[in-house]
């Protein structure tokens, strides 16, 4: 007989940086700037592989001479690490520079932050985040159309990211705000105004896999929102996902989990909480993907195609295989016959 065990629960409120609203955080918590010594480093690596071009993928941080921008990398990574979670860096020298150079300089800045890891099961390691003319659905993400993406921490329903990063390289015409708020905080909140829902939220729920899978794995995987090992309380939330990961399975939710899930997302959505951002070109946004939710307005582009809204994406871990799915990735079932 299987023995169930009940999923360890903070019990009082989390405190620490990491627990900030949107009264206790402030622009010099989460915004570093880029030094003149800096942005000089990363304009000599540009005109380098002008001369002598290598593939992007291919370029290891230890080929360049980049010491001011490794510190700005470690300081990256003690804020995600050590304090509010998040960091926007103002800002990368884009001007003058193609998309895919733009993307050499994030791509070296990020594998000094923490390890780049695939953004996608086909192996891509930069995602272009672009309006595709395509609407959500079941094996369509948010960040391919240019709707509104609910409350989300990213890749909740495989092997989860520590960290991602967005580099903007042109900003929408109108839209495409991101906000942000502190998954700790929100459970604190939750806490107080729904105890008797919260422990829910610690208990498995179906997630759609969003086709990101061999084609032998199973559609769907299983996670709590909220993890807890008596020292870190970690998170991942989707609430469309999870409503289509359980009419994949054919496991409707009931009602009571149905009541945790809105009652959670109406607390991130207290106005108390958010921090709001839109990404100028240039800059790129880091979170820890653990302890920071967000959510993106709807965005309307330009008319020409060589003036909409890019983003891209990076996916970090510094655990596991580097592909997609991580250890996740050694389980899958053999290749049919």
């Amino acid at each position: 007989m299987a023995v169930t065990t009940t999923p360890r629960m903070v019990e009082t409120d989390i405190t620490g940086p990491s627990a900030w609203t949107a009264a206790t955080i402030t622009a010099a918590d989460w915004r570093v700037e880029a030094s003149d010594a800096c942005t000089r480093e990363l304009s000599a690596v540009i005109d380098r592989l002008r001369a002598n071009p290598l593939p992007t993928i291919l370029l290891d941080p230890a080929d360049f001479d980049l010491t001011e921008t490794r510190a700005l990398a470690a300081k990256v990574r003690r804020i995600l690490e050590a304090s509010v979670g998040f960091a926007v860096i103002d800002r990368l020298p884009i001007d003058g520079m193609s998309a895919d150079e733009a993307k050499t300089l994030y791509w070296l800045l990020s594998n000094l932050v923490s390890r780049v890891v695939a953004g996608a099961w086909d192996g891509r390691m930069l995602h272009d985040v672009v309006d595709t003319d395509k609407k959500l659905g079941l094996r369509v993400r948010g960040d391919l159309t240019n709707q509104e993406i609910q409350w989300h921490t990213d890749n909740g329903f495989s092997c989860t990211p520590d960290f991602f990063g967005l580099l903007c390289i042109r900003p929408a015409k109108e839209g495409g705000r991101n906000s942000l708020v502190s998954l700790h905080s929100a459970h604190n909140l939750m806490r107080r105004r729904h105890p008797a829902l919260l422990p829910r939220l610690y208990e498995p729920f179906y997630w759609n896999r969003m086709g990101e899978h061999h084609p032998n794995d199973a559609p769907v995987n299983r996670f709590p929102y909220f993890e807890y090992d008596g020292k870190t309380l970690k998170g991942r939330f989707n609430r469309r996902i999870v409503l289509a990961g359980h009419e994949i399975a054919g496991v409707p939710l009931d009602a009571a989990a149905i009541s945790a899930i809105d009652a959670f997302f109406d607390t991130l959505n207290d106005p108390s909480l958010p921090v709001f951002l839109t990404l100028e070109a240039g800059q790129v946004l880091y979170v820890n993907n653990r302890v920071v939710v967000h959510h993106r307005t709807p965005f309307v582009d330009e008319s020409d195609p060589a003036k909409r809204r890019h983003l891209v994406r990076i996916y970090m871990r510094d655990h596991g295989p580097r592909s997609y799915l991580g250890d996740e990735g050694l389980e899958r079932p053999p290749a049919a016959a």
